[in-house]
């Protein structure tokens, strides 16, 4: 289960890299989709939204996140509220509060308590100022993130959720919770075997992890980039990893974890969840190049 990462610094990246090299562009509009020609050059191709729907995504977990200000949600009134939703969540435990920034805490640590549904795809994570719904792909194809096709996706599914635990504290407490702040995590897995072949299929799927092929003398390569863009309210997180069998041994997978975060403001929290989802989309699509969307399938469509 992935809990969004909250750091104290960040870091305000903007601009490209040298002539030839692949960059990320976090602007509105159009997306720079980046591949390698014949000769292995970098080339760019401007890849316009709606984004392609993908239908062998290699997305593995997504994070629908609402930021409120701080409320008496400790974990016996949560007790209660996961009390009249044991049916469907039957598992349940506690954990360390997700808390902005490093510091010092006086007193009781805050809590967050977990809610883990009976197939363990979903869960829900709730504590005294923030609400979480994960969607695990556990056995289960990717429900999609926007309402399409007549099915509703993740985010109605978040918002509904959300819509629940604010009606229980309207009747708890005489008034619901007022979001502040939307985010969203995906988190994307490309398998060696599943995806790609060897590191020259990876580069063509995935051009960035052939940036440093040139410095490589010998031994196995590992990667593990990040890009934080901040521009208050709005945070953007991107984090590439590689992992291996062991340490030190040939790669096995390449992570992405993108994570949006923006305000809630009129309309309110879906016209917040749409953005923070372009958002997340563009840093994916970004990264992912022309042989990448042969592999997982792209259609154009949006999504």
């Amino acid at each position: 289960m992935v809990i969004p990462s909250n750091d104290r610094a960040c870091t305000r990246a903007r601009g490209g890299t040298k002539t030839g090299r692949p960059r990320l562009t976090m602007r509105s509009g159009a997306t720079t989709l980046i591949s390698t020609d014949s000769s292995g050059e970098f080339m760019s191709t401007t890849l316009p939204e709606p984004f392609p729907v993908l239908e062998k995504p290699p997305i593995v977990e997504v994070v629908c996140g609402v930021q409120f200000d701080v409320m008496d949600l400790d974990p016996l009134i949560l007790g209660v509220y996961w009390d009249n939703r044991r049916d469907e969540f039957p598992q349940r435990s506690l954990q360390p509060a997700v808390v902005e920034g490093a510091g010092f805490v006086l007193g009781n640590l805050p809590l967050r308590s977990v809610f883990v549904a009976a197939d363990q795809v979903h869960v829900l994570q709730i504590q005294h100022d923030r609400f979480f719904m994960n969607w695990r792909a556990i056995g289960k194809a990717y429900p999609r993130f926007s309402n399409r096709g007549g099915g509703g996706g993740l985010m109605q599914h978040a918002i509904e959720e959300f819509g629940k635990l604010s009606t229980f504290c309207e009747k708890r407490f005489g008034a619901p919770i007022t979001p502040k702040r939307a985010e969203l995590t995906k988190i994307d897995v490309i398998e060696k075997g599943r995806h790609w072949r060897d590191l020259d299929h990876l580069r063509a799927i995935m051009p960035i992890t052939g940036t440093f092929g040139g410095l490589q003398r010998g031994g196995n390569r590992q990667l593990a980039l990040r890009f934080v863009e901040t521009e208050e309210p709005r945070n953007l997180t991107v984090s590439v990893n590689s992992a291996s069998t062991e340490q030190g041994g040939d790669l096995t997978s390449i992570r992405i974890e993108t994570r949006a975060v923006v305000p809630v403001l009129e309309p309110g929290l879906e016209a917040a969840f749409v953005e923070a989802n372009s958002s997340v989309n563009r840093a994916f699509f970004t990264l992912i190049g022309v042989e990448g969307h042969a592999v997982f399938g792209a259609a154009q469509g949006g999504g």
